[in-house]
Order: C-alpha cells, then sequence, then structure tokens
C-alpha cells in the first residue's frame, strides 16, 4: 500500500510540474502566402516551439499555440508565413 501512494504522489507531482507551461501557451492566428498550406510549413511552424490547433486550407489560416514569448520573431523567419 505504501508503494502505492508513492507512486501516485509522484504521478500527481509530475502532473503539477507540467501544469505552468500550458497555462502559459498563447493563441496566434498565422496567415500563408497564397493560401498553401503544407507539411513541411507545419514542420517548421513546430520546429519553432509552437503546436498548430487548428487549421483552415481555405484561407491558408492556422491556429497556433507557444509559450515561447518571441514566436513571433522566431516565425517571421519563415518566409511563407505571417504572424
Amino acid at each position: 500500500m505504501k508503494n502505492k501512494f508513492k507512486l501516485s504522489s509522484l504521478a500527481l507531482l509530475g502532473a503539477t510540474l507540467t501544469l505552468p507551461s500550458t497555462l502559459l501557451a498563447e493563441s496566434y492566428i498565422v496567415l500563408t502566402k497564397g493560401n498553401k498550406i503544407d507539411t513541411s510549413l507545419i514542420q517548421e511552424i513546430e520546429a519553432q516551439g509552437a503546436t498548430v490547433t487548428a487549421q483552415l486550407p481555405q484561407v491558408g489560416m492556422l491556429m497556433i499555440d507557444s509559450d515561447n514569448g518571441d514566436i513571433r520573431e522566431r516565425l517571421s523567419k519563415i518566409g511563407s508565413a505571417h504572424v
């Protein structure tokens, strides 16, 4: 029983430690040039520390979340996207 309690405590501690980063995430809208969304663009965005949460390919729009304060600057270096 003691081992079960220790394991539960560690799981709860782990969940608590990961919580703040999700609370700090900001949402952004990314517009693509030429209304084109391809997997390489999504990979570039995710490599910069963002998570694509939604896509609207009809108008070339992505919704992203990121807890990086400089994500706009990072994504401005991608030529086919505008935050």
